[in-house]
């Protein structure tokens, strides 16, 4: 996302995912209660967008998240990220490799988050991002789900 880059703020890139420290060769993350589509929203303290995202976490350690945020009453473009995730024990790592359909130097570690997962209960999940010292939460939903 970047939503780093995109509302100059470094986010949660990617969203979001995780079952044990792995490669990016599409390990299998069928026993991770993390796979499936998250919706959260949240309000960014420097900014005054609203900021909702849908995050899908798959199976295979890819993941696809849309970010949308709101100033005032407008909606501001939706912006796409993928990349790939995992989860070793209570941390979840983000690497995002395309923001809008364009490639982006994943050397570059604006790209990679790290999250500590503080909870996760039944479909909820809330998690800290130690570099911005935000905490995000998001709960599971449908992967049509609409935000309002």
């Amino acid at each position: 996302m970047h939503l780093k880059t995109f509302l100059l703020l470094p986010f949660l890139a990617g969203s979001i995912f995780l079952s044990g420290c792995s490669s990016f060769s599409g390990q299998s993350k069928a026993k991770d209660s993390l796979v499936g589509c998250w919706y959260g929203e949240d309000t960014q303290a420097n900014l005054e967008p609203r900021v909702d995202w849908l995050i899908n976490r798959k199976q295979d350690g890819t993941f696809t998240v849309e970010f949308r945020a709101r100033e005032s009453s407008q909606n501001l473009p939706i912006q796409t990220e993928e990349g790939y995730w995992w989860r070793n024990g209570d941390t979840y790592t983000t690497i995002t490799t395309t923001v809008a359909g364009e490639k982006v130097d994943t050397a570059n570690p604006q790209y990679t988050d790290v999250y500590e997962i503080i909870s996760k209960k039944n479909n909820e999940i809330s998690y800290y991002h130690p570099e911005t010292k935000q905490t995000f939460t998001a709960k599971k939903v449908a992967c049509d789900y609409k935000a309002p």
